[in-house]
């Protein structure tokens, strides 16, 4: 029995997410191994209208859409019930000291199109931390090398083992 691995992108708001149906070229990787499927609806419907409607598992879980903790908890929330057995949810921007020294540049604020989207991820990851249901591993590279890149913070979670 074979079971067909697919990839779902669910964009949310302004923000270009990583894949986009426009980045789907048919020969790619991505492409031709997970035959990905855009949702253009917001992450609680398509967890009720698709997810559990088609009874989806869930291998791996990327959350990086809201980064309020209301957003970011009610997300975890939802989809940490269609995990697999050994599933895995990353949470992109979790690293507070990124933000700390985050210079945002007068255009941005005059626009008010910045959020601290540091502070609800982190937040949920410190609550997880102190749940024994979830092992958590983060990956914080800023000021590492100061004259490098740095990360916003990736952190992954998993159920810990009975």
């Amino acid at each position: 029995f074979f079971k067909q691995k697919t990839a779902y992108e669910i964009p949310h708001g302004d923000w270009n997410s990583d894949v986009c149906s426009s980045d789907l070229d048919d020969n790619s990787f991505l492409s031709k191994n997970f035959y990905p499927r855009i949702i253009n609806d917001n992450t609680e419907n398509a967890f009720y209208n698709l997810f559990v409607k088609e009874d989806i598992k869930i291998d791996y879980l990327r959350i990086d859409a809201g980064h309020s903790f209301k957003d970011v908890r009610r997300d975890f929330e939802l989809y940490k019930n269609l995990l697999s057995p050994h599933g895995i949810i990353s949470i992109h921007d979790t690293d507070v000291s990124f933000e700390k020294e985050l210079i945002i540049t007068k255009d941005i604020t005059d626009q008010n199109h910045h959020d601290e989207f540091v502070n609800g991820p982190s937040q949920l990851i410190k609550l997880l931390k102190e749940d024994k249901e979830w092992e958590v591993f983060n990956f914080f590279n800023n000021g590492i090398f100061k004259s490098k890149p740095a990360s916003t913070g990736l952190t992954f979670v998993q159920r810990c083992k009975i």
